[in-house]
């Protein structure tokens, strides 16, 4: 990231640090230890970011290493003393743990797109449309606009992870069905979490914007449909596979970002 960094630099060299009067291993300062990769890569615990916080918002629709901090429109500094991020100070109704935070630097979307591809742009920070902050003209950061606002899902639990997807009926249907022909057939492992597994089908059918991967919905309803076809046979679990010309896999995965949508 050293050209993100030299970018920010020309842009604006008048950056600081974000200072923090708290002291916390999680809010970002001259102090700390960041290093510049650790914002905005993807993570499902404190301990696996160098700032300490893996920040759970409805910023972008998986967690990233952040950190707090308390100069909104300064930089965070690594600790070597580069500009490693940018303190970003979000309204009341940003769903957070904390408000005001380090968010990752970028001069186009393949910077971002290397921490996470789930990040969407590479853009001036904002959030719902709304642009935060002033004084750093030029500067850009990671962002994921299409989450803004959606419901924060725990992925450690996925309980109700289809809060606000009502319009999706039929894809969390489909996807629940599909998830309970797996558990019977041992593809997910015994005493694994069905709504996990339910969500994570989700998130790789249906994009954060709502457009539906028609292909993948057509390979799930098959194995569903064939399945449900030889309920009380032997060929429950054997005839899906055949019958959709693949092998089915647990999406559970990608309920929390650990597999991309899509991926494998």
């Amino acid at each position: 990231m050293v050209h993100l960094l030299l970018r920010l630099a020309f842009v604006v060299p008048t950056l600081l640090a974000c200072s923090s009067a708290s002291g916390g291993s999680s809010r970002a300062d001259a102090t700390t230890a960041v290093t510049a990769a650790a914002f905005g890569a993807r993570c499902t615990s404190d301990s696996e970011c160098e700032s300490g916080l893996c920040l759970a918002s409805d910023y972008a629709p998986f967690r990233f290493c952040s950190a707090a901090c308390d100069l909104p429109d300064e930089a965070c500094l690594d600790d070597d003393g580069a500009a490693a991020g940018f303190c970003v100070a979000f309204p009341a109704e940003f769903a957070a743990s904390e408000k005001t935070i380090c968010l990752p630097l970028c001069d186009a979307l393949p910077a971002c797109q290397s921490l996470a591809t789930q990040w969407e742009k590479c853009e001036a920070p904002n959030y719902k449309g709304n642009l935060i902050g002033t004084s750093a003209t030029g500067v850009k950061v990671c962002s994921a606009p299409s989450q803004n606002g959606k419901p924060i899902v725990d992925t450690a639990t996925c309980a109700a992870w289809e809060t606000g997807w009502e319009t999706h009926a039929t894809q969390i249907s489909v996807c629940r069905a599909y998830c309970n022909y797996l558990s019977t057939c041992g593809v997910v492992p015994d005493g694994a979490n069905l709504e996990c597994c339910a969500y994570g089908c989700f998130r790789e059918m249906v994009a954060a914007d709502g457009e539906i991967d028609i292909p993948f919905e057509k390979d799930v309803k098959c194995f569903v449909t064939s399945y449900s076809s030889v309920q009380g046979t032997t060929k429950v679990c054997t005839e899906p596979p055949i019958a959709c010309g693949q092998e089915p896999a647990d999406p559970t995965r990608s309920a929390d970002g650990s597999r991309e949508a899509g991926g494998t």
